[in-house]
């Protein structure tokens, strides 16, 4: 089921590319927005099956941690250079302060990556004015990464089920966004399959953070 709902999709991507290429012709210049449209719907409803097949792959225990020696200012540098650019769209101020963390770390780097760029891409999401920020920092008994923004924040009696999947809030609120809801129910999994946790802390009106924590981290 996974090839074949992404076999369509990504077809559907690449002649968008092409098309925007001028092949096999250029495009008029009334026709760009509704293939670059296409091209973005495309992508959205890509992530949604790959959040949903994540999910679905999580709760039948279809994943399996690849502990590893991991650069960790390698990672970083490829989620940033993801997140920058969404950041940039919004004209919010993006910034990883990574100080006095070790060189490399032992974990699951895919697993690692998935888990920041799904908490970074909701803290771009869900802020419409200022800053969002990772702050990488040792602890005495591990490496935590924590995600802030000064976005929409989360009512208190809600923070308890931001981990449940399709979870998303107040629907008034949160529709204009769109999504599975599965984005976060699926990084505590992840994170808690290579031994870390993630713990939440907002204030309506005032942003959220979001703080992952991984045991043991010097490689």
């Amino acid at each position: 089921m996974s090839h074949e709902l992404r076999t369509p999709l990504n077809a559907i991507i690449g002649y968008v590319d092409l098309l925007r290429l001028g092949v096999p012709a250029a495009l008029p210049a009334s026709s760009v927005t509704y293939v670059e449209r296409i091209g973005a719907s495309a992508r959205h409803l890509l992530q949604l099956i790959e959040e949903v097949l994540a999910f679905t792959r999580l709760q039948a225990g279809g994943y399996v941690p690849e502990i590893e020696h991991v650069d960790l200012q390698e990672l970083l540098e490829e989620v940033r250079a993801v997140v920058e650019p969404l950041a940039g769209q919004k004209h919010l101020e993006f910034t990883v302060v990574a100080d006095n963390v070790p060189v490399s770390v032992e974990t699951d780097a895919r697993k690692l990556r998935q888990i920041l760029l799904n908490l970074l891409g909701n803290a771009v999401k869900f802020t419409d004015n200022g800053a969002v920020r990772l702050d990488i920092t040792t602890e005495s008994d591990g490496l935590s990464f924590r995600v802030t923004d000064t976005g929409i924040g989360i009512q208190a009696e809600q923070l308890r089920s931001v981990f449940d999947p399709f979870w998303q809030g107040d629907q008034s609120r949160t529709r204009q966004w769109g999504g599975t809801g599965l984005g976060l129910a699926i990084s505590q999994r992840l994170a808690r399959l290579i031994g870390g946790d993630i713990t939440v802390e907002s204030q309506p009106g005032a942003g959220s953070a979001f703080t992952l924590r991984l045991p043991n981290p010097a490689a």
